[in-house]
């Protein structure tokens, strides 16, 4: 530092001050940038090859500034004082590292990355914080639809991830044969000890606890649950003759959730949560919507999760949480204290446990408890709702349904196992599946084959993330014509309906070894609500209802959240 600029300094600054300054620039000019650009370049080749956690990288920057603290001190550790300024040449190197590392990955992943290769737009390939504000609104499946249609099947969506929308690679990603694994999407709750079913990343521990669940809604089960899902159809049709006696606009989206996560409640928990009795819905229930909107939001930049127990809550935050957690645990020891009765899904899990099958804790018991409500709740609720949207703003279709479910069981008990056989049922709820598919977005895998594989004639290496989009590959042309059109027909043979109709690509519940576990009950459900309510009501919509505008409003957290569906219900007369 010059002589006249010290002197210039000293009449505005405290002598001390100005001697720390002249001390850093003399030391950083010489070393501060090659120290940073070489740890930085450095840092990246590592970090490419061996990616480190949110609280590992921590660690790591905390090791290099006391590193490079100790290096700029290495004189003056035996008197050190702060007026040294001795940290300023330390904050000097970390933003030449941190500019470097910045630019180095953002060069590397544009330019030298495998998947360079696949169209997609620029800012997805820089970082994952576009998923994330994409979902923070429940766009996503919106926005992956969107980007399938601006540039093909195959899309780059990530750094290292891929949106596929061709369903000739359905076998390879999400096949039976496939051996990927869950992505980083799946991420455990940070308040659970077990993450349940739908969490579980290891392909070994998922393939043993699956078969529980397996037994939990095989025939025999559902079969079980038969009554109970009855009596929560009595319950529904008791406020629909409420409604059909006032004729007041009513929103058919809550009913059907309630009428689901009642079952839910009762099937996973051992008890009802009421809702249909009381028109509300429960805390427990909210909270469970909450903490999907949540998760669903966080997955993209899933390795932010452990950072999340750093940050500090309100006290509010803290209790609702511990409210939410307290409650469950209390019905799940209920339940578990009735011991393996098999009459509900948690029976038939204890079973199982006392068979030796799954190696299911107390723990992962409890977590599998909430995955119930998870995985049944909102995928029913949202069948019967769009099954109803589609059936009331196509009046024909609804007269062909109610013509054959009034067939049905007129000399013989009711058998729910039966209702897989009627077509133009069984046509309606493929045709509502496909239109407005309960999980929309692809499930997604790492490809862990060595050497990668090879999609577009183009190299996908191990450890890219990838998933094939249902929304997408179901409302594609080439797949199903007209694929905006509520055609049921189109399901079956001999209707005389032409065009495009691939079935392999029909993917609502996924497919393969992490194929939705529930969807047998799902669809039981579906067809017991379908029947009774058809054969003794008749439905109509809003007609100011903007049908375009309510799909669009659509959002997904995992699964679709539904907007209001106000309908008008009338009581049909017996013959």
């Amino acid at each position: 530092m010059s002589l006249d600029l010290v002197n210039k300094l000293e009449t505005i600054l405290p002598s001390s001050v100005v001697a720390g300054a002249a001390l850093v620039l003399e030391r950083a000019t010489e070393h501060v940038v090659l120290q940073g650009l070489f740890l930085g370049l450095f840092s990246h080749t590592i970090f490419r090859n061996a990616e480190p956690s949110a609280l590992g990288f921590i660690f790591w920057i905390l090791t290099l500034m006391a590193a490079e603290f100790t290096l700029f001190n290495r004189d003056d550790l035996d008197d050190f004082k702060w007026s040294n300024f001795a940290v300023l040449p330390v904050f000097l190197v970390l933003s030449v590292y941190f500019a470097t590392l910045g630019l180095s990955i953002a060069f590397y992943r544009l330019f030298l990355n495998p998947l360079r290769h696949f169209p997609g737009d620029t800012f997805p390939a820089l970082t994952k914080w576009q998923s994330f504000w994409v979902a923070k609104y429940g766009q996503t499946h919106h926005f992956l639809f969107s980007q399938h249609q601006k540039y093909g099947d195959y899309v780059r969506v990530g750094p290292n991830e891929l949106s596929v929308a061709n369903y000739e690679d359905l076998p390879i990603i999400h096949g039976n044969k496939s051996k990927f694994t869950k992505g980083p999407w799946y991420w455990k709750n940070l308040n659970e000890p077990e993450p349940g079913l739908f969490s579980v990343q290891d392909w070994d521990e998922h393939k043993a606890r699956r078969k529980a669940w397996d037994t939990a809604f095989g025939v025999k089960s559902l079969k079980a649950y038969e009554p109970r899902i009855a009596t929560a159809l009595d319950h529904l049709c008791a406020r629909l003759d409420q409604f059909s006696k006032t004729g007041e606009y009513f929103d058919m989206a809550l009913w059907a959730e309630l009428l689901a996560f009642d079952v839910m409640g009762d099937l996973g928990f051992g008890d009802s949560f009421h809702m249909l009795e009381s028109g509300e819905l429960h805390h427990y229930v909210e909270f469970v919507h909450t903490g999907l909107k949540f998760m669903c939001t966080l997955a993209p930049v899933s390795w932010t999760m452990p950072l999340l127990s750093l940050v500090p809550v309100d006290k509010k935050t803290r209790e609702v949480t511990a409210k939410f957690f307290s409650y469950g645990a209390d019905r799940f020891k209920s339940r578990l204290a009735k011991g393996p009765v098999k009459n509900d899904v948690f029976g038939f899990l204890l079973a199982a446990r006392e068979e030796g099958v799954g190696e299911l804790t107390d723990a992962k018991l409890e977590s599998d408890a909430r995955n119930v409500l998870l995985g049944g709740g909102d995928t029913t609720a949202v069948l019967m709702t769009s099954l109803l949207f589609y059936l009331t703003r196509h009046p024909a279709a609804k007269a062909k349904l109610q013509a054959e479910v009034n067939t049905l069981f007129k000399d013989e008990p009711f058998d729910a196992a039966k209702l897989g056989g009627p077509p133009y049922l069984n046509a309606c709820i493929n045709e509502a599946l496909r239109m407005i598919p309960p999980g929309p977005n692809g499930m997604q895998r790492v490809v862990n084959t060595p050497g990668g594989i090879i999609l577009d004639g183009k190299h996908v290496p191990a450890g890219t993330k990838i998933s094939v989009h249902g929304w997408s590959v179901m409302h594609d042309p080439r797949n199903f014509a007209r694929p905006d059109e509520f055609i049921p027909e189109r399901w079956i043979e001999g209707s005389g309906f032409k065009g495009a109709h691939n079935a392999a690509a029909f993917i609502p519940f996924s497919q393969g070894t992490y194929q939705c576990v529930g969807r047998r009950l799902a669809l039981q459900e579906s067809r017991m609500f379908v029947v009774r309510i058809f054969q003794n009501y008749d439905f109509q919509i809003d007609p100011k209802l903007d049908p375009k505008a309510w799909v669009a409003a659509t959002e997904s957290y995992l699964t679709i959240t539904k907007s209001p569906l106000p309908l008008t219900v009338t009581k049909l007369k017996k013959t």
